[in-house]
Formats: structure tokens, sequence, C-alpha cells
């Protein structure tokens, strides 16, 4: 089949005809208690009027805050949430609009760019070849790769790359992202991007640890994954996507639409920069699909959830075998089990992943002992900070352990203390915090994001209520001459001071 013909309306049903299990029955399963609409619409608005910060101050009241609010604060056009209660779609909502300026409305069909959240989707259609024993879990992979080779050296001669390490981010391979074009931009082939061949924006995918050694995030693993899968399958990435996890699981307006075609731009939203501002072309394109490449909805993406809550549950009809995904949300390494981040909360299995491609921000959870979860697309930059915000909300409606505010008291520290400490610090790369006075308030923004005060817990240790640390350091002069950040990203980032504040 075509990838043109896959893209026609009549392609949905013939891939749930010919796909391995049956569709699931989405919405099958009932709570204990029936909800009313009256009561589903008192969570939703619960929700969208809940939003919090992770960190509280103990001398003041619980800060509560808009959606809307938020969207327009974080410069956010539309959003989109669905959640899964009990193994079933309970609710999805859209806010805003799908294109800055433009009165179009995000809807629950509204399509988004789901970026890295591409990868868990296709750990679990590699998991199901891997039960029909067309692959083996823990076997070398260029034992099955036909079109391309994991190059050898050093490392690879020690240990061979398998399809576990790939999976989990533990196979030593390289380019944590990879490419995106634009418009009038030239696509390479897949095999020119494994090879950081002209017109690829990426170097070349290696290997470059011993595979298995330790974990390091790597989009370029995963494209080698979907080379992989189309050697194995004998079928286009995205044609064997539908037939092993997007068909049965019900995700019919999802695709690896990679580029999107024209007939599905009128329900997608465009990509947004951190000032609200619609990206150049509304969208990028990304060959590397296996990496980043889904195109989907919030309640589609409930779906997903929910064919991952029935295979840990060993529900009958499920995607997984029970034992196949348990080892898929079992801890591998780093943190990751087979294509999830994976953590235990209060001893209950928590399993997520987030979506960051330029434009959009996403994020899933799910709880799968309970068939919880929540899925939330944006199409801004700053989404990642809304989906931080709404998941907090939603979890305190919920009752979902893990999220629990954090109660902080900071302390007084003199103006002339704060004012020593105003200035840029560059990180490196193009980042910089800038630190500046506001009134008798310390304020930090990051490029040219949102401006959040500090609080401080000493003269040199401050905080954000959105959960970054600032710890300053001085030299024997007692001059403030640099940063240690923690942004999220892993370690903390030191920041050289440049200048001080203007």
């Amino acid at each position: 089949m075509t990838l043109s013909k896959l893209m026609r309306g009549d392609s949905i049903q013939l891939f749930r005809a010919c796909a391995f299990m049956p569709a699931l029955a989405i919405g099958a399963r009932t709570s204990s208690a029936q909800t009313t609409p009256s009561q589903v619409q008192a969570e939703i608005d619960a929700v969208f009027s809940g939003l919090s910060f992770p960190i509280e101050l103990t001398d003041r009241d619980p800060l509560r805050m808009a959606v809307a609010d938020r969207m327009s604060f974080h410069r956010v056009p539309g959003v989109t949430v669905a959640v899964v209660r009990n193994g079933r779609l309970h609710w999805t909502q859209g806010r805003g609009v799908r294109a800055a300026g433009q009165p179009d409305p995000v809807t629950a069909d509204t399509l988004f760019q789901a970026a890295s959240i591409s990868k868990p989707v296709v750990a679990l259609a590699t998991l199901r070849l891997v039960e029909r024993g067309d692959l083996p879990l823990d076997g070398p992979v260029n034992e099955h790769l036909t079109s391309w080779a994991i190059p050898a050296n050093e490392f690879t001669n020690e240990q061979d790359v398998t399809l576990r390490q790939l999976l989990a981010h533990s196979g030593g391979t390289t380019n944590s992202a990879v490419g995106i074009y634009g418009p009038d931009e030239p696509l390479p082939t897949l095999l020119q991007a494994l090879d950081g061949l002209p017109p690829s924006k990426r170097p070349p995918v290696r290997v470059d640890f011993v595979p298995g050694s330790r974990w390091r995030y790597s989009g370029g693993g995963y494209s080698i994954l979907q080379q992989l899968l189309a050697d194995v399958t004998g079928q286009s990435f995205p044609e064997f996507m539908e037939a092993l996890v997007l068909a049965p699981a019900g995700m019919q307006a999802s695709g690896y639409y990679q580029p999107l075609p024209d007939h599905l731009a009128a329900t997608s939203a465009a990509g947004h920069d951190g000032q609200g501002a619609t990206i150049r072309g509304r969208w990028w394109t990304l060959p590397e699909m296996a990496a980043g490449g889904l195109w989907t909805t919030a309640p589609d993406l409930g779906r997903f959830i929910i064919a991952l809550c029935a295979a840990y549950q060993g529900e009958p009809g499920a995607l997984l075998g029970r034992e196949t995904a348990r080892e898929m949300m079992r801890h591998q390494i780093g943190g990751w089990g087979l294509g999830l981040a994976v953590d235990d909360v209060d001893g209950e299995r928590r399993v997520s992943h987030t979506g960051s491609n330029d434009g959009y921000r996403a994020v899933f959870v799910a709880l799968p002992a309970r068939g919880d979860g929540i899925a939330i697309l944006t199409n801004g930059d700053r989404g990642d900070s809304l989906r931080t915000e709404i998941l907090q909300a939603a979890a305190r409606v919920y009752e979902w352990p893990g999220y629990e505010t954090e109660r902080r008291s900071p302390v007084t520290i003199d103006p002339p203390v704060l004012r020593e400490l105003a200035g840029r610090y560059d990180y490196g790369g193009g980042f910089a915090t800038i630190v500046r006075l506001d009134g008798h308030r310390l304020v930090a923004q990051l490029n040219d994001g949102p401006a959040y005060e500090l609080y401080a817990t000493s003269g040199s240790d401050y905080f954000t209520l959105s959960g970054t640390g600032y710890r300053f350091e001085r030299d024997d002069t007692g001059a403030v001459v640099a940063v240690l950040a923690n942004l999220g990203t892993g370690r903390p980032l030191r920041g050289v001071r440049i200048r001080e504040q203007d």
C-alpha cells in the first residue's frame, strides 16, 4: 500500500481489519459509581480553574489560577486535555485557538504534534513484534537490519546493540534530537539521516559508548528502530504503525504524517514560539518519524493510555500480553522502562513521557494499575510550564499521588544583598538567565521567557514557585561570579556572570 493511499479516509478500516488483534473496546468498562454529566463538568471546571505551581509558600494562601490566564502568561494559544479514569475516556476538552490571531478554536478533534511521545507508541509496536516472534528483545539489532547497519567500532565490538537497549535509551547511540525541516527545505531520507548525509541537518547516528553501560536519551536510537521495523515488516513506517498500534487502539485521527497532508491542515494546531508567534510554515516536518513525527489528538492519546493500562492489567484483547506490558513498564536503566519514563509513587507504578518539538509541548501520564491517566497537548514553546500546572490541578482533583504541593518558608534577605545578585548569567549555547531587582523583589528570566520571583532560603540559595532552583557562587573577594541553576534538565547548569544589571 502506498503512503498516498494510506492517507485517504478508506485506509482506517483496512488497517483495522488486518491488525494483529481486535480493536480495544474503548470505554467498555465503567466505574463502580456512575458519574453524572454535571459531576464531570464540575471536575473539568475544577481542573481548569485550579492550576497551581508545584511549590507554595507557608505564609500565603494556596494560589489557584485559571487556565485562560496561564495560557496568556505563557503565550500558548491552545491546549487540549483528555482524562482517563478506570480504563475509559472520562472527558476531553480544548481551550484557546489553533493559531494565534485566528478564530478557529481548539477542540477535542484538533491535531497536535506529539513530538517525543511518538517514541512510546513506537515502543508498543516494537514489543508487539517481539511477542509475535519477529524480533528478539535481547539479540543483536544488526542481525535484523537489512537496509542499513550500525557501524562497528570499539564499543560495538565489546557489546552488540540490542532492541532492549534502543527502547530504553541505553544503546550508546548519538543524537538526542533529530532534524526538523521547514516547508521550503529538502527532506533527507531516513538512510541519509542515519548517516548524516545532505540534506540531513544532524550528525550521523553512531555508538560512542559501550551499549548497555549507561543511559542517555537518544532520538537517533529511535531512528534506528524506524529503519529496523521497516526492514522487518516490509511496509512503510506510517503503514505498519497504523496496523500495529493506531487502528487497534482506536486512535483513528492519529498518524505519522510527515509531511502533514493538505487535507489535515484545517484541523491541525499551528506551532508557536516563546513569544506566542506562529512559527514559519506553521509546523515542521520530521522525516525521522519514530523519534518525533506523530500527529494526534488528546482523546486519541487518551486511548493510547487505555491500551497501556489494559495490557498492564492483563485484559483480554489488550495489545500486549501482561508479562510483556509489565516488562515495558519495569525499571530498566536510568529511571526508564522500554520507551517510557517509569517511577513508583507510594508503591504505585507510574509511567509517562513528554514531547517537545519546536512550537509544541505535550505530556501524558498513566497510573496503569488503576487505569487512570491524562494527556495534555499544547501549541506553544512555553507549553511545558502550562502542562505542568494543568497536571498539578488534575492530580489534585483525582487524588493522583506524587503531585502534592511542597510548602516552603522563604527567608528575608536585605536589599543590598539582592542587588549584588542582579546580572546576566550565561550558560553557553545561547542560553542565559537575567536576574534583576523589581522593586523589592528579585526576579529571574531565562532568555525571553517570563520573569519569576525568586524566594530565598539563604543569601546564596533561591527558588521559584515553578520549582527552579538557583545557587549563586562568589569568588574569594566575595564578588558574585556564577550561578548553578536547576532548570529541570537533569544536572544543574552553571551560568557565568557576564555583567551586572544595567
